[in-house]
């Protein structure tokens, strides 16, 4: 027999209330639905936030009707399916519920960051042993590059100092990027998609492979406005990644692997152990 029973949107606004404030307990809990001997109550409802009691109280029918739905589906899966089948369930279900344990337990061994240190040397050398594994999917370079206004009277010198590897003339040049230039960037050091430098400088690109080989000084203006780039170095697409560019990638690789190694060591342990002490019998050579 099913029992269905919902109070007035006042008493069940006034029951979450004392729910949320005092928290949830069956003797003084507001039952929704029965049927046999399962229950459903308010508490096992995950209410949303903010609701008016009239939309709590739709909320509530709908998923008191899903509930419903949900049991008398189970019962008549139970009343139709074989023993047999429902032996294989419950296998099943046990099955799944120590690997979940066993699973818990495992995130727990390696959960202590103490125990997984990838060092620079680690990945330094699983680079250099795998580095083929990490191509480059489009064009990279490193760059001095400015933005001036074409009004500039000093523009002149500033190609000057662009084309320059004098450490004063950087400091100089760097000096004037700070105070004048409208964008700069010079951090030659550092690695760039050539496709983001594109959308910054209308630079007119037919083969990108051939203008980063060909170029290593680049000047383009329009009526008001004059970009200045040198070009420091340049990767190809599928030349392998340089190091900075996939450090993380590695280190997130090696990170699992040691994981997977303190787990595997743990259960050989397990193994050996329960082995030793005579708690496993084997009838199998």
């Amino acid at each position: 027999m099913i029992v269905f029973r919902f109070r007035t949107v006042f008493v069940v606004w006034i029951f979450l209330l004392m729910l949320v404030s005092c928290g949830s307990k069956k003797s003084n809990d507001v039952l929704l639905a029965k049927i046999d001997k399962e229950q459903l109550f308010l508490s096992d409802i995950d209410m949303p936030k903010n609701l008016s009691p009239e939309d709590s109280l739709e909320y509530l029918k709908n998923a008191t009707q899903r509930w419903i739905i949900d049991q008398l589906m189970y019962l008549d899966a139970k009343s139709n399916l074989s023993e047999d089948e429902m032996l294989k369930i419950d296998k099943q279900i046990e099955n799944s519920r120590k690997l979940m344990i066993i699973s818990s337990m495992e995130e727990k061994l390696v959960s202590d960051s103490s125990k997984i240190i990838v060092s620079e040397e680690e990945i330094n050398k699983y680079y250099n042993e795998h580095s083929g594994e990490f191509l480059l999917k489009e064009n990279i370079v490193k760059l001095l590059y400015l933005k001036l206004k074409k009004s500039e009277p000093d523009i002149a010198k500033i190609r000057t100092l662009v084309k320059s590897d004098n450490p004063s003339d950087r400091t100089e040049l760097l000096a004037f990027a700070r105070n004048k230039a409208l964008n700069y960037f010079i951090e030659d050091n550092v690695w760039l998609y050539f496709n983001d430098i594109l959308k910054e400088i209308p630079i007119n690109v037919d083969n990108q492979s051939d203008f980063l080989k060909s170029t290593s000084f680049y000047e383009t203006s329009n009526d008001s406005i004059i970009y200045l780039i040198r070009f420091k170095g340049h990767m190809l697409t599928d030349s392998p990644a340089p190091l900075v560019l996939v450090r993380d990638n590695i280190k997130s690789i090696l990170i699992v692997r040691k994981k997977n190694t303190l787990i595997n060591d743990y259960r050989n342990k397990l193994y050996e152990n329960a082995l030793k002490d005579k708690k496993v019998t084997l009838y199998i050579n």
